[in-house]
């Protein structure tokens, strides 16, 4: 990571891709949706992210799969881009993307400001399209255990931490304990040099 200072006083903060990771909207445009053991991972981190953003008081009001850099090896997330819409909780966005607009429209208007639910319904969204079910009714969703169809296409509730703890649960309810399952995806399977 490197940063340099603008004109204006803002810090410019350049993230560079690691070795072994892919752009999640590169992955799924390369290798289709994402099995759903794969797509648990990249839910749990990026709830992981919604717990501290909360912490932080933070919303980053554009998490998507063109923001996400994934690590299929180690199932590491990050959310690596799109932190110029980032708005402190309780204020109103001075911007945000119209995929975020889409999901909340109440955003655009003057008075709304922004709570922590944005950034966990844009993570709903995110893993509906990871699942290759981007509105959650084409049947990827529902072919899932019914505890965690139901917790992606519920509203989220209560704060950042909570609904991550009722994500955990869902998943060791429908599909047992945590295990490490091999992606077999690699950097080279997606980014193909001439």
């Amino acid at each position: 990571m490197k940063s340099e200072e603008l004109e204006n006083g803002d810090l410019l903060v350049i993230v560079r891709k690691g070795p072994g990771e892919i752009l999640l909207s590169d992955l799924l445009a390369s290798e289709g949706s994402m099995p759903d053991v794969h797509a648990a991972w990249l839910c749990s981190g990026l709830m992981n992210i919604c717990a501290w953003l909360e912490y932080a008081g933070l919303v980053h009001g554009a998490i998507s799969p063109e923001n996400i850099l994934i690590d299929p090896e180690t199932h590491a997330v990050r959310l690596a881009a799109g932190w110029a819409f980032a708005t402190k909780v309780g204020q109103h966005p001075v911007a945000l993307p119209e995929r975020t607009l889409g999901l909340l429209p109440r955003l655009s208007l003057t008075n709304e400001t922004v709570d922590t639910d944005c950034d966990r319904e844009l993570v709903r969204k995110t893993l509906r399209e990871a699942l290759g079910d981007p509105t959650g009714t084409n049947g990827a969703v529902f072919a899932l255990p019914a505890i965690i169809s139901t917790w992606i296409n519920c509203p989220s509730a209560g704060s950042a931490v909570d609904d991550y703890a009722q994500w955990c649960a869902a998943l060791e309810k429908g599909w047992g304990g945590r295990r490490f399952v091999q992606y077999p995806v690699q950097v080279a399977d997606v980014y193909r040099v001439a």
